[in-house]
């Protein structure tokens, strides 16, 4: 009937007999976490397909789960599930913690993946984090520091792009003008990181019209454009009417338009406003009736959605009033902001293709833009706001 059944990676993974990562699993909704108890708990998965009847496949002997979550604090706290006894009564709990020397010793042994072998700016690099998570994050900051902003920083450094320069664009940027001095005066304790190189400057004239230039401004899109050109994904926040919207989209076009000529063909803003309404398969893509159907042929296709072209083409995506998107959209594009800087070619997993379930390759040139009010950030979900 040129329809197909795809069976999806837990029943893969239960009938084969291999481990299952669930990444954020406080975030899948009731009905996710009643079907994974029941089929843990009872060793059988019953399936009913049309066409097909019920089908009842026993749990593999080497089947197991291996589940992530990040504690329920913060404003973001409601929107994650507290388990029930019984369910976590099915799960051995590890807490996962790194001390000081331990993050020197992940660093150093990282910092060596990007050719970048000075101990003291490593030390003194571990030093600052320390110094300014423990005395300057609130324990209640959404825009929280892991060892992910180490890593970038020290990857900023080993491609030359000044010392300093790298701590501010990935420590100071986020932050309003006040905190960004505050970290200024932290950072002259420590030698090796406190040497500038001439601030980075835009082109910003012919590329930015309609704007007017002030000190806001010129600072906003140099600090952009200095993340942007070396691999950094950016939300741009600001207060309501400030012109932050339409200024994604100027440097959106400016990124874009360093592409090659053939990438320049398709110089258009990849914009989408995020509301509670949207969807995964509206940026991801969905099967949908081919419009060509032979004897033979499938009835449905899938259907790529305009961040899956951004991602395969290379192009910047702009995700504007993204604190009104639904926890099940963010968390879907966590996996796609990961960097693992081992500079072998990342790939984005996406089961809901079944034509292509081992992913799609990340062009280098793709970045992400979002843009919210900065108030409201703090009501969003810190694994994806430290990912920027």
């Amino acid at each position: 009937a040129g329809l197909k059944t795809i069976d999806g990676v837990f029943l893969r993974a239960f009938r084969d007999g291999y481990p299952l990562l669930l990444d954020e699993i406080n975030l899948a909704n009731e009905s996710v976490l009643q079907f994974l108890l029941e089929a843990i708990s009872s060793g059988v998965l019953s399936i009913i397909i049309n066409g097909k009847g019920l089908e009842k496949i026993n749990m593999h002997e080497d089947f197991c789960l291996i589940a992530t979550q990040n504690p329920p604090t913060g404003m973001f706290a409601g929107k994650r599930n507290n388990f029930s006894i019984d369910f976590l009564s099915k799960f051995t709990k590890v807490k996962f913690e790194i001390d000081l020397e331990e993050l020197k010793e992940i660093t150093k042994e990282s910092a060596k993946e990007f050719n970048f072998n000075n101990e003291k700016v490593i030390d003194e690099m571990v030093r600052f984090h320390e110094k300014w998570v423990k005395n300057y994050v609130k324990d209640d900051d959404v825009q929280c520091f892991t060892i992910r902003d180490i890593l970038a920083t020290i990857k900023l450094m080993s491609q030359k792009k000044g010392i300093y320069e790298s701590i501010y664009s990935i420590y100071g940027a986020r932050y309003p003008k006040n905190m960004k001095l505050k970290l200024q005066e932290v950072l002259k304790e420590f030698p090796q990181l406190s040497q500038r190189v001439e601030d980075y400057k835009a082109i910003l004239d012919e590329n930015f019209p309609f704007c007017y230039t002030n000190e806001s401004y010129i600072n906003t899109i140099n600090q952009c454009m200095f993340s942007l050109e070396n691999g950094r994904n950016i939300i741009i926040s600001g207060s309501e009417g400030s012109g932050k919207s339409f200024l994604s989209k100027m440097i959106s076009k400016f990124h874009d338009s360093k592409l090659s000529e053939k990438e320049q063909l398709n110089n258009f803003t990849n914009y989408c406003i995020c509301t509670n309404k949207l969807e995964c398969s509206d940026l991801l893509g969905s099967q949908r009736p081919s419009d060509k159907i032979q004897e033979g042929e499938e009835m449905l296709v899938w259907k790529n959605g305009f961040l899956t072209e951004g991602i395969e083409n290379g192009f910047t995506v702009v995700l504007d009033n993204i604190n009104e998107a639904s926890s099940t959209v963010i968390e879907r594009i966590n996996g796609l902001l990961d960097k693992t800087y081992d500079n072998k070619e990342a790939y984005f997993d996406m089961p809901e293709n079944p034509n292509n379930v081992n992913g799609i390759k990340i062009n280098p040139n793709f970045r992400i833009i979002c843009v919210c009010q900065y108030e409201k950030i703090k009501k969003m979900s810190p694994a994806f706001i430290n990912r920027f």
